[in-house]
């Protein structure tokens, strides 16, 4: 397999479907080189970001530094967009189990009560589950 190199500019510039066929052979790509520098850029625009481009950035953030991006990912279990709140779900069940902490449990707790969810709940007792076996 091929090393790809994330553009950061490009991944700024680039709206919708040219964003999808620019990201989705780099996040398939299991050698993506991605500076530490852009890696902070990203986490520190997340905020900012229209749907497509915080999915994208919440995937390269927990791939390259998911000891610093868990901390965010509770905030997009609310999210308006399906596809945020998705992404973050999707992200948070595949945290290595060192990185679910009674904290972060905590926060999703308080996700599922504010948002009433029955299936942030679950999520929220799943993480329970691996925590107790870390």
């Amino acid at each position: 397999m091929s090393t790809s190199t994330f553009d950061f500019e490009k991944f700024s510039a680039l709206q919708s479907l040219e964003l999808h066929d620019y990201m989705e052979p780099l996040i398939a790509n299991t050698y993506l080189r991605i500076s530490d520098y852009e890696v902070d850029e990203l986490m520190d625009r997340l905020d900012e970001y229209d749907h497509f481009h915080l999915v994208y950035a919440m995937l390269i953030c927990s791939n390259f530094a998911p000891e610093r991006f868990v901390e965010f990912l509770p905030k997009y279990l609310s999210h308006n967009e399906m596809s945020v709140r998705a992404a973050a779900t999707n992200i948070l069940r595949k945290l290595k189990p060192q990185l679910i902490t009674p904290r972060l449990i905590g926060i999703v707790e308080e996700v599922a009560s504010e948002q009433k969810s029955d299936y942030l709940r679950t999520l929220a007792n799943e993480l329970k589950v691996c925590n107790k076996d870390n």
